[in-house]
C-alpha cells in the first residue's frame, strides 16, 4: 500500500490551522476523512486511491459513490471468500444501513440518519439469534427517501452493472435494487445476471477489461420498474432463492427458509428478542448480586477481624486491671505492715 500515516497529515493539519491557512486545512480534514470513513483500508493510514477519490470529487466534481459501493462489495467478497477478514471499509455507513433495514422504527423520516435514531432495541439485541432468525417479511425494503421510477438495468454488453473502486472493480446485480425501491421479485434471476463478475485490481495488467468497463459506462441501459402481474412470472424467486442458499452454502438453517406465502414468521421473533434481552438483564443482575454478595463476605471478613482485634484488646486491658488491683492490694498489705 501506498499513502500517508495518519499522524503525519494529522501534523499537516495542526499546521495549517496554526497558520490561519484555513481552506488548505480543510482538504486536508477531508482527505483524512475519506481515508478513514469512507475507503479505509489500514488503520491510522491513509492511502493514496482515497486521496485520488477526493482529489477527483473536488477538481472534476465525480461522485465517490460508486467507489464508496464498489470498495463495500469487494470487501464483503472478499471476507466471506477468506472467512474472517476484518471490515473496515465504511463501516459505520453499512452499521446505519444493517440498523435502518432490519429493525421497526418509531416514525418513518425521509432521511436514513433520522430512522437510525427512531429504530427500536438496536442496543439490546442479541445480533447472532436476531440474524439468523431474519426473515424476507421483516426486512424493510423500500424507505421514504428512497423513491425513484427508473434504476441502472446494466452497462454496454455486460449482463449487470460493473462498478469500478479504488482497489478492483466488482459488479451488482439489479434485481436487488428492485427489491429495495419497493418492487416485489417474484422469478427467478437469469443466470448470466447473478455471474459473478471480478476483477481484483486495478493493475496495468488488467488495463484492457478495465478500459472495457470504462467504455460500458457510456451506454448505461435504465429501466423503468413496474410492477408485475402474476401471469408475467415464469418460476418462483422462493424456490430459486432456496436452491441458491443450499448451492453456495449459506449458513442459514432448514426452518430459517420454510418461509410460508403469507411472509409470516415461523415464530413470533419480538417476543424471543424480548425475552432475550430480559434473560440478558437478569444475567447482569444476578453477576451484580454475586458481586455484591462477594463484596458482603470480605466486608464480613474484615468486621470479624477488628470484632477479634477488640476482643484482644479487652483481654489485654481486663489482665492490666487485674495486674493493678493486686499491685494497690500489696502495696496495701505492706502500709498496714508498717
Amino acid at each position: 500500500m501506498e499513502g500517508f500515516p495518519l499522524s503525519y497529515l494529522e501534523g499537516i493539519a495542526r499546521l495549517l490551522a496554526a497558520r490561519g491557512n484555513w481552506e488548505t486545512f480543510m482538504d486536508a480534514l477531508a482527505t483524512m476523512l475519506y481515508g478513514i470513513v469512507l475507503f479505509s483500508r489500514c488503520e491510522e493510514f491513509i492511502e493514496f486511491a482515497a486521496i485520488d477519490a477526493f482529489l477527483a470529487f473536488k477538481h472534476r466534481g465525480e461522485s465517490f459513490v460508486v467507489s464508496i459501493l464498489a470498495d463495500v462489495l469487494h470487501t464483503l467478497n472478499v471476507c466471506h471468500a477468506k472467512k474472517g477478514e476484518k471490515v473496515l471499509c465504511c463501516v459505520q455507513v453499512l452499521y446505519v444501513w444493517l440498523v435502518t433495514t432490519i429493525l421497526k422504527q418509531a416514525d418513518g423520516s425521509f432521511c436514513p440518519f433520522e430512522n437510525f435514531r427512531n429504530c427500536f432495541s438496536k442496543n439490546d439485541i442479541n445480533w447472532q439469534s436476531y440474524l439468523a432468525c431474519l426473515e424476507e417479511s421483516k426486512i424493510i425494503w423500500c424507505s421514504k427517501w428512497k423513491n425513484v421510477s427508473k434504476m441502472i438495468w446494466h452497462y454496454g454488453n455486460f449482463p449487470n452493472v460493473p462498478l469500478m473502486g479504488t482497489r478492483a472493480c466488482i459488479s451488482y446485480n439489479p434485481i436487488l435494487g428492485m427489491r429495495q425501491h419497493g418492487y416485489p421479485i417474484r422469478g427467478a434471476p437469469l443466470e448470466n445476471a447473478i455471474t459473478p463478475f471480478l476483477i481484483p485490481s486495478l493493475s496495468l495488467e488488467n488495463g484492457e477489461m478495465l478500459a472495457k468497463v470504462r467504455r460500458a459506462w457510456d451506454k448505461m441501459i435504465k429501466k423503468a420498474l413496474t410492477i408485475k402481474s402474476k401471469e408475467d412470472v415464469e418460476g418462483s424467486y422462493k424456490q430459486w432463492l432456496q436452491r441458491r442458499v443450499h448451492t453456495i452454502g449459506l449458513p442459514i438453517p432448514e426452518w430459517g427458509m420454510n418461509i410460508e406465502e403469507d411472509g409470516e414468521l415461523p415464530q413470533n421473533l419480538e417476543e424471543v428478542l424480548r425475552l432475550e434481552a430480559t434473560l440478558e438483564k437478569m444475567k447482569n443482575e444476578k453477576e451484580k448480586l454475586r458481586e455484591t454478595l462477594e463484596e458482603t463476605k470480605v466486608e464480613k471478613e474484615r468486621l470479624q477481624e477488628t470484632l477479634d482485634e477488640v476482643k484482644r484488646e479487652k483481654r489485654k486491658l481486663q489482665e492490666m486491671l487485674e495486674d493493678t488491683k493486686e499491685e494497690n492490694e500489696r502495696l496495701r498489705d505492706e502500709s498496714f505492715a508498717k
